[in-house]
């Protein structure tokens, strides 16, 4: 897979997991609700955050996305 396609795999990612990353309200995390504070420190939005970390790390640096990064990232987005 060449450079181009590689890029274009992790920038597609990275816009599927920005679109299911849980938003919360605009209020600092100490005035924020119970029901916003739960769904921004939930398991899976903490993960959503590690792996859109290192896919921007992978952009930024020009690394290669590997098949358990994908397939860790895949699976969150089929994940409910």
């Amino acid at each position: 897979m060449n450079t181009l396609l590689r890029q274009a795999k992790v920038d597609e990612l990275i816009i599927c997991l920005e679109k299911i990353a849980p938003k919360s309200c605009s209020k600092p995390k100490t005035e924020m609700c119970s029901k916003c504070v739960a769904r921004i420190s939930s398991d899976r939005a903490m993960q959503i955050q590690v792996h859109l970390k290192e896919l921007r790390d992978l952009q930024q640096n020009g690394d290669i996305l590997t098949t358990k990064l994908e397939n860790s990232i895949l699976e969150l987005l089929d994940s409910k």
